[in-house]
């Protein structure tokens, strides 16, 4: 008697194609498929290979059998085109008889540790923009943002998302849709490489439409059930990966807008995403801590530092804070009373403006502070060439003006999230428009990883 074990993993579609034969139509089907074999192994529990026979005799007989998973076989899967499975087979070799076999399936869930991927805790947004037009006429911006808090999670959580629409348009946006996607790219080898994708939407909402004239928030969550751990791996024939999408349906001939932001699903969730730490499994540390002796006399560096702005080669006159918020920064640039002639916050946010306005108390002459959204400069150029309007200038009026080709006077510093300021900056050097017509300007930019 014997226990086998088989693990494997496979893929197959056909798809009719059609041939010329002797001057007439031929249609044939073309088989795509590829095989994985992980392990299938044998073990005997009772007699050995080829060894003589014996009785068993009646009743209950009971045997132990155990065996090790390789690691990092993948998670079990069945899709339309292709299965992940698993299982034992147990064998009764009966003498001049057919054998007894019983199979027996089991499901492995490979473990996916988010924590182990930092990228996937960082803030993640995306920005899409667009208008109604036609021949004759072009109306105002449509600007959609899609934002995570995170953009890994494990089965079981909730997906907290928020969507902004910003209808400058004369049009009314008929609805917003929010779907969660999961797509699975299944990959031959044989005859040929090709792949099949199957989509499958696992959620879907619709929020309701976005008047003209009209901004409109929302905040939403959606419960994940029990689905398999993202695999992108290039080399799997069976690849899963999901995505949320937002889109703006705008109506009859009018093309549609969409946002969509990857969403990695794994086994182990991120602690932040956890409002009780105490559900969360918290990572090991890889080596004890270092104290004091341990370092010596070379210790690391504090967190902030101002060497990179206070050792540059040149000081600006005026000195753009995009967004201070708790004013970490602002502080250590007021420390230094040489570091520039003028200050300017620019905060988006109306809960750290207070803050800011006491800054400008405090240093009336040095410190000027805007309620202002900096980041969407690019939206402020818009909308003055649809109404000759100054809402740049008005930005930009601390900002002195001078040739291009002189040495940089004004600095800006800005934490960025927005493709679309990014894009922005770019054709403003390009062009020389923007804040960058008033010349040339040193800028320091953080950028999230998934946007750099």
């Amino acid at each position: 008697n014997s226990y086998s074990n088989k693990w494997q993993r496979e893929v197959n579609w056909n798809v009719r194609k059609t041939r010329r034969v002797n001057g007439k139509t031929e249609y044939y089907t073309v088989r795509y498929s590829s095989h994985d074999t992980y392990l299938a192994s044998r073990t005997y529990v009772l007699g050995q290979h080829g060894g003589p026979s014996f009785e068993l005799q009646p009743g209950t007989h009971q045997f132990t059998y155990t065996v090790d998973l390789p690691h990092g076989v993948p998670t079990s899967f069945v899709g339309q085109y292709g299965e992940i499975k698993y299982e034992v087979l147990v064998t009764i070799d009966r003498s001049m008889r057919f054998d007894n076999v019983f199979k027996k399936p089991f499901t492995v869930v490979r473990t996916m540790n988010l924590n182990m991927i930092p990228t996937l805790g960082i803030p993640i947004e995306r920005e899409a923009e667009s208008s109604f037009c036609c021949c004759c006429c072009a109306s105002g911006p449509i600007n959609m943002k899609l934002s995570l808090p995170f953009s890994g999670f494990a089965s079981g959580q909730k997906i907290p998302y928020n969507i902004i629409i910003d209808n400058e348009a004369g049009s009314d946006v008929n609805n917003v849709e929010v779907k969660l996607i999961q797509r699975i790219v299944f990959l031959s080898r044989s005859p040929e490489r090709a792949q099949k994708v199957d989509k499958f939407t696992l959620y879907s909402e619709n929020l309701g439409s976005v008047l003209k004239y009209t901004k409109k928030e929302f905040n939403k969550e959606i419960q994940l059930g029990s689905l398999p751990p993202s695999n992108e791996d290039p080399g799997d024939i069976i690849q899963i990966s999901y995505y949320l999408m937002a889109k703006m349906k705008k109506g009859f001939f009018h093309t549609n807008e969409d946002v969509k932001i990857p969403i990695t699903i794994g086994t182990v969730p991120l602690i932040q995403s956890s409002r009780n730490p105490n559900n969360v499994i918290s990572m090991q540390p890889t080596a004890p801590l270092l104290t004091d002796d341990d370092m010596g006399g070379d210790k690391p560096p504090p967190y902030f530092t101002m060497e990179f702005l206070g050792n540059a080669k040149r000081k600006p006159k005026v000195f753009y804070e995009v967004n201070p918020g708790t004013q970490l920064l602002t502080k250590h640039l007021l420390d230094d009373k040489d570091f520039c002639e003028k200050l300017v916050l620019v905060e988006n946010i109306e809960d750290f403006v207070p803050k800011a306005e006491e800054l400008h108390s405090l240093y009336p002459e040095k410190v000027k502070v805007y309620h202002k959204d900096f980041v969407n400069i690019w939206k402020l150029v818009y909308q003055d060439k649809l109404d000759n309007g100054s809402r740049v200038p008005d930005l930009l009026i601390d900002m002195p003006k001078q040739p291009y080709e002189e040495e940089p006077s004004t600095a800006i510093y800005a934490g960025v999230g927005s493709y679309n300021f990014l894009k922005h900056i770019i054709n403003s050097i390009v062009f020389q428009t923007s804040f960058l017509s008033y010349g040339r300007c040193d800028m320091f930019f953080v950028i999230p990883p998934p946007i750099y």
